[in-house]
């Protein structure tokens, strides 16, 4: 009977340098976090980062964000190590913005396509909207590709975490 594997058994040898090799080969994806305040939904991003080694991710939209008991918990601990920014209210953003070659809005819209048909080439960087309003305005604006999940039930969304997770993998090079 097949069982599980371990986590010796997947990352055997030393934890560290296991860390140190993953943060050289980040993927050339990161997430912005327009607006996200649900805690759950924080930690589960900060997990997903984790586990498809995202390049970055970027707090925006918070007014006074730290690592609580509960971020921590959902992320797993991850919050040690995924790097990530707390970007205050009023900062200059386009320096983020022209460290990517691509800036994608996870929205549907008007003009988003199915992200089943998005070809990342080069750096991405994913917005994620708030859990009720979605992108804001100014980002969906700025972003030169929108994307969106086909919903086929009777729901127009689904949660943010589970949507970023799509689309964070979808973005990977690797994904076709």
């Amino acid at each position: 009977m097949p069982q599980q594997l371990n986590f010796r058994q997947m990352r055997p040898g030393d934890v560290t340098e296991h860390r140190e090799r993953t943060r050289r080969a980040r993927s050339p994806v990161a997430l912005f976090l327009d607006g996200v305040t649900d805690q759950r939904n924080i930690g589960a991003i900060f997990r997903l980062c984790d586990a498809a080694n995202v390049e970055h991710l970027y707090l925006s939209g918070l007014d006074d964000f730290r690592v609580d008991k509960k971020i921590r918990r959902v992320s797993r601990g991850t919050t040690e190590y995924v790097d990530h920014t707390v970007v205050p209210p009023g900062a200059d953003r386009e320096i983020i913005f022209t460290r990517y070659d691509h800036l994608v809005a996870l929205d549907h819209t008007a003009r988003s396509v199915d992200y089943r048909t998005f070809q990342p080439t080069g750096t991405t960087l994913l917005f994620i909207g708030n859990e009720q309003r979605g992108v804001s305005e100014a980002l969906l604006a700025r972003a030169e590709t929108h994307l969106h999940l086909p919903m086929l039930g009777v729901k127009t969304s689904m949660n943010v975490a589970c949507a970023a997770t799509v689309a964070v993998y979808a973005c990977l090079p690797f994904h076709r």
